[in-house]
C-alpha cells in the first residue's frame, strides 16, 4: 500500500517554493560536484565511473529527474539505503553511542544535490539567524562568537549570564514526516514539492552494515538521512520556529545543538528563564 501525504490545509500558506524544472547544467553541475572519493553506494556503482561518463549520463538523468519531480515521486530504487554506525563516544557495546550515516546511491545524491542548490535560495531568509549549522558563513566559530559578545555585554553590565544547554536526543532520527510536511506548508512549499519530499522520506528501504556483517532490511517509520544532502537542510527547516518559543532570553542553535541565555540581576530573571525553559519543554 503507498503511503499517502498527509492533507493539510493550505489557506494560511503561500505557494513561495518550487521547483519547475531541472536543466541541462544543473545535471552537468551536479555531477562535477559528486566526490569521486565518496563510499560506493548499494548499487556498487563507484562515483568516479559516474563522473568519467558524465557526457553519456547527463540526457539520462535529467529525464529521470524531471519525470520523478513531475510524478512527485522518487524511485525506489534510489531509495535504498546502506546505515553505517561511526562511533560517537561512551560504551562502545551500546548500540545508542553510535551516529548513523546514510550511503546512499551516487545517482541519488546528484538529484539531492540539484534539489539542495534550488531550494537553499528560496528558504535561506526563512531559517533564524540564531541557527548557524548547515548554513553559508556560519559555524560553530560564529555561534560561540556570538555567545561571547553576550558574555562580554553582560560582564560590562556588571551581571551574570545564564546559559542553559539542550541535547536533543537522537533528534535527526526522530523527526515526524507529518508534522515536517505541515511546517513545509506554512513555510510556503508547493503542494507538489511537499509530495516529493514526502516521497523522498519515507518508506526507505534500509539495512545496516558494521563489522562486514548486513542487517535484515527495514522501512524507516521517521527521521531524515544523515549523510545526505537535503536530510539536514530539512531538519534545521523542522526545528526552525523554536526559536520562538523563548519569550526572554535569546538563543543559539547549531543544527540539534541548542543554548538559550538571559542577564541575571535578580531572582525574577532567573524565573523567567526558568519560564523559557519550560515553554521549550511543553
Amino acid at each position: 500500500m503507498t503511503a499517502m501525504i498527509p492533507l493539510i490545509s493550505t489557506s494560511s500558506a503561500i505557494s513561495l517554493v518550487g521547483i519547475d524544472t531541472i536543466t541541462y547544467d544543473d545535471v552537468v553541475v551536479a555531477i562535477k560536484e559528486l566526490k569521486s572519493t565518496s563510499t560506493i553506494g548499494i548499487d556498487n556503482i563507484p562515483p568516479f565511473i559516474i563522473k568519467g561518463c558524465a557526457e553519456f549520463l547527463v540526457y539520462p538523468l535529467l529525464a529521470l529527474f524531471n519525470l520523478s519531480l513531475k510524478t512527485n515521486k522518487l524511485p525506489h530504487a534510489w531509495k535504498l539505503t546502506k546505515i553505517v554506525p561511526v562511533f560517537k563516544k561512551g560504551n562502545a557495546e551500546e548500540s545508542k553511542n553510535y551516529r548513523p550515516i546514510a550511503i546512499l546511491s551516487p545517482l541519488s545524491k546528484i538529484f539531492e544535490i540539484i534539489i539542495h542548490k534550488k531550494l537553499v535560495p528560496q528558504v535561506k531568509n526563512v531559517i533564524s539567524s540564531a541557527q548557524h549549522g548547515f548554513m553559508t558563513k556560519r559555524s560553530t566559530s560564529t555561534n560561540l562568537l556570538c555567545l561571547t559578545d553576550k558574555i562580554i555585554s553582560a560582564f560590562e553590565d556588571n551581571c551574570q549570564l545564564d546559559v542553559i544547554y539542550i541535547d536533543f536526543s537522537k533528534a535527526f532520527d526522530s523527526i515526524d514526516f507529518g508534522i515536517l510536511m505541515k511546517k513545509l506548508r506554512i513555510i510556503g512549499f508547493h503542494v507538489n514539492l511537499s509530495q516529493w519530499l514526502f516521497s523522498y522520506l519515507s518508506n526507505q528501504t534500509l539495512y545496516v552494515y558494521f563489522n562486514n556483517v548486513v542487517s535484515d532490511a527495514f522501512s524507516n517509520t521517521s527521521g531524515v538521512p544523515q549523510g545526505s544532502n537535503l536530510g539536514p537542510l530539512l531538519f534545521i527547516l523542522f526545528i526552525n520556529d523554536i526559536c520562538g518559543k523563548f519569550g526572554f532570553s535569546g538563543c543559539l542553535l547549531f543544527a540539534d545543538d541548542l543554548k538559550f541565555f538571559r542577564q541575571i540581576r535578580s531572582s525574577a530573571d532567573a524565573d523567567l528563564l526558568q519560564n523559557d525553559h519550560d515553554n521549550l519543554y511543553q
